[in-house]
């Protein structure tokens, strides 16, 4: 089944020239078509595992940082 998004695809990848074969009725429904359908790639989704690990470890980091104040390594009395 031809798609609005399979159309622009072939037709912005092509380099010199483009020729459609097909019913013009065809061409003209898939191109007014708008329903494609959900694609599960789980960009989403990973990019925002990616934030969360980040957000974390800069928490971390900067928990270390104010936890442990720099302790002189010798001290005089």
């Amino acid at each position: 089944m031809m798609r609005r998004n399979l159309i622009y695809t072939a037709i912005t990848r092509a380099k010199k020239k483009v020729i459609l074969v097909g019913q013009k009725k065809m061409l003209y429904m898939a191109i007014h078509r708008d329903d494609t359908s959900k694609r599960n790639t789980m960009l989403g989704a990973r990019v925002n595992a990616w934030i969360h690990r980040l957000e974390e470890r800069k928490a971390a980091e900067q928990y270390a940082e104010e936890s442990s104040p720099e302790q002189p390594l010798l001290q005089a009395d």
